[in-house]
């Protein structure tokens, strides 16, 4: 608001011709129910562009996914740059923010496998992302590493439900549908949750087994992938309370 401090921004969609900017910037501070004045030059061709294309994140900050590049396949917009794989699915306009990806029960989005999606127990770990689906909808969600000893996030008539080792969780309530809800399941010493718009759905003392691998969206081996669509994949690797998101 002062229009001197410079804030770090990544720009996620500019059409000239719908007249739409999606902006993701980074702000000291957002007071609720108070309106907050952001200042973004354009125009000038000899300016040096500030879009921080890459690295915008914290090192904790290990993958995200925007799916702004449509008809393109997602890209991680960390400085990661961890390879992305979009499978049998598309892009669509009608996301939450921008675009989204759609997903049938046979599409797959592989994060592969580096050293920065490892899920370790004493940093702790986390990841979210923006999904909506039908009235009871079905099929494996999310996969991070192996069947047998990774973490499976699925939905089974509507209601989530997650499976790390020998941990299994289930929400207590099931997801609305055909309306865009934040997903998060969050990890940290000694403590499982798994959390729907920022509340608690579910959560079990249970000591989180360091997990590496691809992490797989969607369709994993024999288990059929979800139908419906998903914006916003964030991994981290550190320990975030449920209200963070």
């Amino acid at each position: 608001s002062d229009d001197k401090l410079p804030l770090d921004f990544q720009v996620e969609h500019f059409d000239l011709i719908s007249q739409v900017l999606l902006v993701w910037v980074m702000v000291p501070q957002v007071t609720p129910d108070q309106s907050a004045k952001i200042y973004m030059y354009y125009g000038n061709a000899k300016a040096v562009s500030a879009d921080k294309k890459q690295g915008m994140y914290d090192a904790h900050t290990t993958l995200v996914a925007h799916f702004n590049a449509a008809p393109a396949p997602p890209t991680d917009a960390t400085a990661n740059n961890i390879p992305l794989t979009f499978q049998n699915g598309e892009i669509t306009p009608t996301g939450l923010i921008g675009s989204a990806g759609k997903f049938t029960p046979t599409t797959q989005l592989i994060a592969q496998n580096t050293g920065a999606l490892r899920w370790n127990n004493t940093t702790g770990s986390a990841l979210s992302f923006w999904l909506k689906t039908p009235e009871k909808a079905q099929g494996r969600v999310v996969t991070l590493g192996s069947a047998a000893a990774g973490l499976q996030l699925d939905i089974n008539a509507g209601v989530l439900e997650l499976k790390i080792s020998d941990a299994k969780l289930t929400a207590t309530s099931a997801l609305a549908p055909d309306q865009w809800q934040l997903v998060s399941v969050l990890a940290s010493a000694g403590q499982l949750q798994l959390a729907v718009n920022g509340k608690v759905q579910a959560q079990a003392a249970t000591a989180v087994p360091e997990i590496s691998g691809d992490l797989t969206l969607g369709q994993f081996a024999g288990a059929n992938g979800f139908s419906g669509e998903l914006d916003e994949l964030n991994v981290y690797s550190k320990i975030l309370p449920a209200a963070y998101f």
